[in-house]
Formats: C-alpha cells, sequence, structure tokens
C-alpha cells in the first residue's frame, strides 16, 4: 500500500530528508517503511497491511531545506506528521503538520515515540447534582460531571434531567442537560488534522495582517467546526434588551 508526500520547510522542499513510516499502539511503534525525499523534497512510501486499530505516522529527519540551500544538509531538521488509522492518500510533512500533530497528541508522545492504552473494559456511571432546581449550580456540577465523564472514556453516561443526586427528575434539566452535552462532545471531538482542513495555501495567501472571513475555506468549515448551542442566547445584548425594554426608563 504506498503514501506519496513532501517533506517542506518554509514552504519549500527539503532534499535528501529520511522519511520514516511507524505504526502506533499499545506498544512500541512498529516500523513499516522508509525512504528519502527526492530533489523536489517527495517521497513514496510502500508498505504492507498495518495492524489493527494503530494509528500511521511519520517522522522526517535531516535533508538539505531549498530555503536554505547555501547552508547545505540540516541534521537539526525533525518533523511529524500523525496520519490516523486511515492515511490520507498525500501527506505533507512540514512544520505546520509538526505543530499540529504534536498539539494534538501530546498525551501520547515521549520524544518521537507514539504509543497509548485502549479503553479498558466497558465502564458505567451516572452524572448528578446535588442542587433542588435547575439553577447556578446544577448548571456548574452537571457540567464539571459531564466533562469529566467523556474525557475519561466512560462508555455508558446517564444522569440527563437528574436533580437532588437522583431524586428528582426534571424536564428543564434535562434540556439543559442536553445543551451540556452537546458542548462536551464537540469538544472532545477535537480537530481534525489534514492537508484540508490545515488550509496552508490560504493560510500563505491571506498572509500577515489579512482576514480569513471573506475565504471560501473558512464559507466551507465553518459551521462544522464551530459549536452552534440550541439553548443558549447567542444574539446581540442590544436586540435581547430591546424586546422587553421600553426605549426610555429603567430596567428594575
Amino acid at each position: 500500500m504506498p503514501i506519496v508526500g513532501s517533506v517542506q520547510g518554509a514552504g519549500k522542499p527539503i532534499a535528501g530528508s529520511t522519511v520514516t513510516l511507524f505504526s502506533a499502539g499499545t506498544g512500541a511503534p512498529t516500523q513499516l517503511a522508509h525512504a528519502k525525499t527526492d530533489d523536489q523534497g517527495a517521497f513514496k512510501l510502500t508498505y504492507g497491511e498495518a495492524p489493527a486499530d494503530s494509528v500511521l505516522y511519520v517522522i522526517a529527519r535531516g535533508g538539505t531545506p531549498k530555503a536554505a540551500a547555501d547552508k547545505g544538509p540540516n541534521d537539526a531538521v525533525a518533523l511529524l506528521a500523525v496520519l490516523g488509522g486511515t492515511p490520507p492518500k498525500s501527506v505533507v510533512d512540514d512544520e505546520f503538520s509538526t505543530i499540529a500533530s504534536v498539539w494534538t497528541s501530546a498525551q501520547f508522545l515521549k520524544g518521537e515515540v507514539l504509543s497509548g492504552t485502549k479503553l479498558g473494559l466497558p465502564s458505567c456511571s451516572w452524572v448528578s447534582t446535588e442542587a433542588m432546581c435547575p439553577d447556578p449550580q446544577a448548571a456548574i456540577e452537571k457540567s464539571i460531571g459531564f466533562f469529566s465523564h467523556f474525557c475519561s472514556g466512560v462508555s455508558l453516561i446517564w444522569g440527563a434531567g437528574q436533580l437532588e443526586s437522583q431524586m428528582t427528575v426534571s424536564p428543564a434539566q434535562a434540556v439543559m442537560d442536553d445543551e451540556i452535552i452537546a458542548y462536551v462532545r464537540r469538544y472532545c471531538r477535537g480537530v481534525t488534522v489534514d492537508a484540508q482542513t490545515l488550509a496552508v495555501a490560504v493560510t500563505r495567501s491571506v498572509g500577515i495582517g489579512g482576514e480569513f472571513l471573506a475565504a471560501d475555506h473558512t464559507a466551507a468549515h465553518h459551521r462544522a467546526e464551530l459549536y452552534q448551542p440550541q439553548l443558549l442566547w447567542r444574539k446581540a445584548a442590544r436586540g435581547l434588551v430591546s424586546s422587553w425594554q421600553p426605549p426610555v426608563g429603567r430596567s428594575g
């Protein structure tokens, strides 16, 4: 199975860089393939079947950056691209992929070794509050409870709508909990890191001091990335106030 790609620095090829493909799992990573980049920074890795439930990643070391070709080979070059379980058709291993990969995989990285444990036995737990009604205390305690359970990988979580340590069930609290759960699920989903979401070409075209709101890439992706609450208010305060307060007068 082939993976093609390029190694770049400052937007230009890095020639002669050693590229190694690893498969990460619960133990030490397995080397699947390695190659050297050509004069244009391109490489091709051919490997067999990767272990089940593994995560593939690529490390590029050394080479001659075309951005500083007059300085010759640079052994300090070390770039990372975490590809996930199903690698993309093409890979760009550069400073952008390195920052994104290190940021999203920090808890599983030790040096350049990527590994982690699988989810253990199925587990279940409940989220509740001591609050007697749907109030700020309930919102705070339920938010912390759902967030910690999701981040801990609990298999089954119940407690939506429950108050008074499960003694009371409130439809209003259930609506609030639904919003809290949606927030937490979006947070735990994380950020997809690939050539499309990195948008390197867009970043370079906008440049320093520019804005991305008018870019087609922003229009195509922002709705999927930004969470839109269904319950909480997101309109301008001026519009909210004008809907219940006379133009002149005190609110209290």
